[in-house]
C-alpha cells in the first residue's frame, strides 16, 4: 500500500517536465532527486492513514512541492538576469510553498540574506546553495553531499604508516642505494686429468742377416774359444 503511494507521488513529479525547464540536465536531475526524497518522506508519514485521507493529504503536498521545485528551478536558472530584490521576492514565493510541505514547514530563511548570498553565482552553484539551505534546516542530506556519500574502498580506517621524521631546516638526508646480496654459485670440483697408461714396448731380439756387418765372424769366434781351452 505504502509503495503504491510512493510510486504515484513520484510519477507526479517526474511526469511534469516544466518543473526543471530553466536548468540543464545534470542540475535538473539533482533537483528532482531532492524533490523525490521530500515526497517519499511525506508519503511515509501516511502509513497508518486510510487511503482516502492519505490521498487528500498527499495531493496538497504534491501540489506545493511542485510549486517549490518549479520556483527553485527558475530562481537558479535566471539568477544572472534578476536584481537582488527580484531574487528576494522569488525566494519568498519558494518559502510560501514550503510552508505546506512536511519537513520544510519549519524552515526559517531570510530572503534578503539569500539574495545577497546568491549574487554572481552560476546556476549549478545557486542550486547547491538553495538545496543546502533546506537540507541544513531539515537535516535532510542533499543529493551529492559528502555526508550522503558512503566511503569508498580507498578510504581506510587504518592510519598510514609514518614516514621518516625530518627536522625543519635540516639538510636532505642522502639515502644510500641498497646493494642486492651477491649470489654465490657452488660448482662441482673438476676431476684431475689422468694421463693414459702407455703399454710397455715389447723388445724383439734382433737376428742379423747373413753377410751383414752385424753378423759375427766365425773364425774369430773359434780362435777365442781355442784360447779359452788352453788356459
Amino acid at each position: 500500500m505504502i509503495e503504491e503511494r510512493i510510486r504515484r507521488a513520484a510519477e507526479q513529479i517526474l511526469g511534469d517536465s516544466s518543473l526543471t525547464e530553466y536548468l540543464d540536465d545534470s542540475d535538473a536531475q539533482r533537483l528532482l532527486d531532492w524533490a523525490l526524497s521530500i515526497s517519499r518522506r511525506a508519503v511515509e508519514q501516511t502509513a497508518s492513514m486510510a487511503d482516502a485521507d492519505a490521498d487528500l493529504q498527499l495531493e496538497e503536498v504534491s501540489t506545493n512541492l511542485r510549486k517549490a521545485v518549479r520556483r527553485i528551478s527558475k530562481l537558479a536558472g535566471t539568477l544572472g538576469e534578476s536584481a537582488p530584490d527580484e531574487v528576494a521576492e522569488q525566494m519568498s514565493k519558494i518559502l510560501e510553498a514550503a510552508v505546506n510541505i512536511p519537513g520544510l514547514s519549519g524552515v526559517s530563511i531570510d530572503p534578503d540574506q539569500v539574495a545577497h548570498a546568491l549574487q554572481g553565482q552560476p546556476p549549478a552553484a545557486a542550486l547547491t546553495t538553495l538545496l543546502g539551505l533546506f537540507s541544513t534546516q531539515t537535516g535532510e542530506t542533499m543529493p551529492g553531499d559528502a555526508a550522503s556519500t558512503p566511503p569508498g574502498p580507498a578510504e581506510s580506517k587504518a592510519a598510514p604508516a609514518p614516514g621518516p621524521v625530518v627536522r625543519p631546516g635540516a639538510p636532505p638526508r642522502e639515502i644510500t642505494p641498497r646493494v642486492p646480496p651477491v649470489q654465490i654459485v657452488h660448482r662441482p670440483a673438476q676431476p684431475h686429468e689422468i694421463a693414459p697408461r702407455v703399454p710397455p714396448v715389447e723388445t724383439v731380439p734382433h737376428s742379423p742377416e747373413p753377410g751383414s756387418a752385424d753378423e759375427p765372424d766365425t773364425d774369430t769366434q773359434k780362435g777365442v774359444q781355442d784360447e779359452i781351452r788352453k788356459e
